[in-house]
């Protein structure tokens, strides 16, 4: 392990606790191979919520200091391959919850200039480790997952926020009267400038997820989860909701629901069901509208019919006389 890795002691606080050697679990916790399973057995527990708290912070404050350089993908893959085997280690249900949204969140507020790497760091070492995660903690990995998508959404999600904000402020500032032209040209290019860049953070978000968590390289178990969770976190989110206000063409559903669409024609069997029937559901926009309805409304006619008139083949009409 290079020095910097050893330089990042949240890390090591989130691997180990206080009543651990910690030169053990950090080397554990940021190792780029694939440990065995005996070794991660004889990993020692999270510490307690206080000493959690304290590293989450640090390592935001270490993101912080990104702002005025770029994160690289080296550093990215540790610090997620760390965060990683820090979840490992996590036991209980509710710890483990915790920790998962608290990691997931990182990937929100992660500056700009670092977010393309540690956003594709997140999938890739995920997807890296998926064929060793065992059943007995499968949960918790498909739950930093699922927190981990709807984290790319509020990302995105956030960008377009900002973008009302911004047309609100407008509006609010070209009725005064009183305002020069200056200033309406200066407002007006800084809006420019903002649009530019949040158009940029919901491309960066559409490209991390049709490479990190629906691309063809991608762990097939994790691809099929995402298929199976990104219709209900879009609505949990509130994208869905949003998007039709907007009426938009070319929004974040219809993108990412365009990365579905792709996969509809996929060679694997399995991805290529999964996204035929995520792709229809009746929540998404470009679905039929009332198709549930009305094929609920189809089946009740045909029961109706089946309990009037004649018996059908199938049923006993009794013993004539």
């Amino acid at each position: 392990m290079d020095a910097r890795a050893a330089s990042m002691p949240f890390i090591r606080n989130l691997a180990s606790s206080g009543t651990y050697h910690p030169a053990p679990a950090f080397r554990h916790a940021m190792c780029s191979a694939v440990l065995c399973r005996a070794e991660r057995e004889t990993l020692p527990p999270l510490p307690d919520r206080k000493l959690r708290t304290q590293s989450l912070a640090s390592l935001q404050s270490y993101l912080a200091t990104t702002t005025t350089r770029t994160l690289s993908g080296l550093e990215a893959q540790k610090l997620w391959t760390g965060l990683y085997y820090a979840l490992w280690m996590t036991a209980g249900p509710r710890a483990q919850n915790a920790l998962a949204t608290d990691l997931a969140a990182l990937l929100v507020t992660a500056p700009a200039g670092s977010a393309p790497a540690f956003l594709r760091a997140f999938w890739s070492v995920l997807s890296s480790q998926w064929a060793a995660i065992d059943s007995h903690r499968m949960d918790k990995f498909l739950l930093l997952a699922r927190r981990g998508f709807a984290a790319h959404l509020r990302r995105a999600m956030a960008s377009n926020h900002h973008d009302d904000d911004n047309n609100d402020n407008n509006n609010s500032k070209m009725s005064k009267k009183r305002k020069t032209t200056a200033a309406a040209q200066s407002n007006r290019g800084e809006e420019r400038v903002a649009e530019e860049e949040n158009s940029q953070e919901r491309d960066l978000v559409v490209e991390v997820l049709r490479e990190g968590c629906f691309g063809d390289n991608v762990a097939l178990g994790l691809r099929l989860h995402v298929l199976d969770i990104w219709v209900d976190e879009l609505q949990r989110e509130g994208a869905l909701e949003q998007e039709q206000e907007r009426e938009q063409e070319g929004g974040l559903v219809r993108r990412i629901g365009d990365v579905v669409d792709a996969l509809r024609s996929c060679p694997v069997k399995s991805v290529r069901a999964r996204a035929q029937e995520s792709y229809a559901d009746e929540r998404l926009p470009w679905a039929p509208k009332n198709a549930g309805q009305q094929q609920e409304e189809d089946d009740e006619e045909d029961d109706e019919q089946d309990g009037d008139g004649e018996p059908a083949d199938d049923e006993w009409g009794g013993i004539s006389e």
